[in-house]
């Protein structure tokens, strides 16, 4: 029916990309999907997007079998949001399998709990530390095995073994599981240190949509997007409901029964049926909590290249549109690099950060808009990109911004002005800046040192 009166890539690409914003990371579990969809169609796209890649890593069936979610978030490469399988609930399943009773004797449930968070907490964001504690994790196992194998009813871990093989006591003898699980534990250690490039692989959103009828996958989506936002503060994806809720009014308008329904487990894991109706009411309590949603618009698609709804900021880009001073990268044109390693980082860094339209460039000033209304500046001086000394990168709001557009002025004299309220990053380490600049695009806080330097100014 959905697909009547609207193409199906607009349907889709505005579910995954209501705003591609560099903070709006969101996830979901595939319990509701899995419960809503065809189910031949969705083997068929997990053994090929999950179950095939993962073999390549471990010789292991439970590995498959791990809980695992999905990440939705901004993609530079596709200018808009791509989708991957979450990497964190992955390791989550994995430390619960690895910390069974082995790991955790003599302890009640709410030590087991603690010792489970203490472990998750340590999953690093970055894949060395990660591979380190993981390495770290499984030879404290493989210990412990190999102590029973050595040892037998001698070895501390004997009765604890023993409880855990029960369940297996009528298909494997006690010895035959110790040494498979030894083996086991032996393939993990080698597949944790490969497992990392899985994690950043994009998945096919569209073959994800066609595991299900497009009018379910709308709702369910739709459900998914509310609770994100009825439970916690107001994040982007609502631009999704906005344009779901007109899509459903435009279908109700020629046909007043039209009606859709899924099954949709909450977070008590409670099982209940969720319809049109259910949407349109719960869409009216997002409304009498947020004034940003009542006042919500969607636009005319005529300067939306970018998928970006929301109206006063596209009103001001349209103003940078039409000005002379400034110039957009034109469509396949890129930040060219030099020789200056460190420059290139920057410029790789910026090129992934989130924003919503092609840069502007200005005499080698380069100009990053994001969905927040933020604009970050970065010069890269000279054809062969050497950095300047003492330079910094300036962050303004897209007022500012406009004003300096307008006025054709160096930016150094535009920040002199105490009401500008522009920000610096400064150019020391590039972990230092890459940190201090993502949190800016985040809002997370105020770079207090540069808004004193900025004041002293004269």
């Amino acid at each position: 029916m959905i697909e009547k009166y609207f193409n199906r890539e607009k349907i889709v690409n505005n579910i995954f990309d209501p705003s591609p914003s560099y903070a709006n990371v969101w996830y979901f579990d595939l319990e509701n999907i899995i419960i809503n969809c065809d189910k031949n169609k969705w083997e068929v796209f997990f053994q090929n997007s999950y179950k095939n890649k993962l073999s390549n890593f471990f010789n292991n069936e439970y590995v498959f079998n791990i809980k695992v979610g999905m990440i939705s978030r901004p993609s530079n490469e596709m200018k808009g949001r791509c989708l991957k399988y979450n990497e964190y609930v992955f390791f989550v399943g994995l430390i619960h399998y690895l910390t069974d009773e082995i790991d955790n004797y003599g302890l009640n449930e709410d030590e087991r709990n603690k010792r489970i968070d203490e472990l998750i907490n340590k999953i690093s964001d970055t894949y060395e530390n990660r591979n380190i504690y993981f390495s770290e994790l499984l030879k404290e196992k493989q210990r412990r095995l190999k102590d029973i194998l050595d040892n037998e009813f001698n070895s501390q871990y004997f009765d604890v073994a023993m409880k855990e093989y029960y369940i297996y006591k009528n298909v494997i003898s006690f010895s035959k599981y110790i040494e498979k699980y030894y083996k086991l534990i032996s393939d993990f250690q080698k597949g944790i240190l490969r497992i990392g490039d899985f994690f950043e692989q994009n998945l096919d959103i569209f073959k994800f949509s066609e595991v299900m009828d497009l009018d379910k996958f709308c709702l369910l989506f739709a459900k998914i997007i509310l609770d994100i936002n009825l439970n916690n503060k107001l994040n982007d994806s609502f631009r999704y409901l906005c344009f779901y809720k007109n899509v459903v009014e435009t279908i109700l308008k020629e046909d007043e029964k039209y009606n859709v329904s899924v099954l949709y487990i909450n977070d008590y894991y409670k099982k209940t049926k969720y319809n049109i109706k259910n949407f349109i009411n719960d869409y009216k309590k997002l409304e009498e909590k947020y004034e940003e949603v009542r006042n919500f618009k969607l636009i005319d698609e005529t300067y939306n290249d970018d998928n970006y709804k929301d109206i006063i900021l596209m009103e001001k880009i349209k103003v940078l549109y039409n000005q002379t001073n400034w110039k957009f990268l034109e469509k396949y044109e890129v930040i060219n690099k030099g020789t200056n390693h460190d420059i290139n980082l920057r410029i790789d860094i910026l090129e992934n950060s989130g924003y919503i339209l092609k840069p502007l460039m200005y005499e080698n000033n380069y100009a990053f808009i994001y969905a927040n209304g933020l604009v970050v500046i970065e010069k890269f001086y000279e054809t062969d990109l050497q950095p300047a000394q003492g330079y910094a990168t300036y962050i303004m709001n897209i007022d500012n911004f406009i004003k300096l557009v307008e006025s054709n002025i160096n930016i150094r004299e535009f920040a002199k002005n105490k009401e500008s309220n522009i920000k610096r990053i400064f150019h020391t380490s590039i972990n230092n800046w890459q940190r201090n600049l993502f949190d800016e695009i985040n809002g997370t806080y105020m770079l207090e040192d540069a808004l004193n330097f900025i004041n002293s100014l004269k």
